[in-house]
């Protein structure tokens, strides 16, 4: 059996420093490239907080993090702003590269201002965007989302019954990965962060 410290004993020093720098020099593994989704997705226009009309192509050279929801939900949809507030924070200057959009599947609700204020309560740099009832549900079944509105209680208050997904998206404006609603930071960046790299 060979006995590798008696070898590397035998050596010249400058043959192991040889060695040694061979290894350090050996190419990291390649990335995997994250995967197109070209059936899924695609270009859109709706109104922003702003009321002013906005498509998916007006962030072309940014990369987006886009999740559909509601803002009078009480739990998933804040909690997925949140995380999105979180990455953009992680990322440090790179957060400038990054654009969260949220979609309203509640346009009776959510006007512009509603959403303003909702976006501007989680950072003001996120986008939200409503329209019609039927150019949402447009949206919605490009991405493959499926939402339904639930019957109103006695209160008049009512829920918005969604898919959970946090698309990526890259900066040609193509879905490179899914996400579920509940995924935090640690399961978003490393992709997001491929992405900015040009991956």
């Amino acid at each position: 059996m060979l006995n590798l410290s008696r070898i590397l004993r035998c050596l010249p020093g400058t043959v192991i420093a040889l060695l040694l720098l061979v290894a350090m020099l050996r190419p990291a593994a390649a990335i995997e490239p994250l995967k197109v989704y070209d059936s899924w997705g695609g270009d859109f226009t709706l109104i922003d907080q702003s009321a002013i009309p906005i498509t998916l192509a007006d962030f072309r050279g940014k990369v987006v993090l886009l999740s559909f929801g509601y803002t009078h939900c009480p739990d998933i949809c804040p909690t997925t702003m949140f995380t999105m507030q979180r990455i953009h924070k992680l990322l440090g200057d790179d957060g400038n590269k990054l654009q969260v959009l949220f979609i309203t599947l509640d346009p009776e609700r959510d006007t512009p201002e509603r959403l303003a204020a909702y976006m501007d309560y989680f950072n003001p740099g996120f986008v939200g965007l409503g329209g019609t009832l039927d150019e949402i549900r447009k949206v919605a079944k490009q991405y493959g989302t499926r939402f339904e509105k639930e019957p109103v209680n006695a209160a008049g208050e009512y829920s918005i019954a969604h898919t959970g997904i946090i698309y990526l998206i890259d900066q040609q404006g193509r879905i490179r990965a899914f996400f579920k609603i509940a995924a935090g930071p640690k399961e978003i960046i490393p992709d997001v962060k491929q992405l900015l790299a040009g991956e």
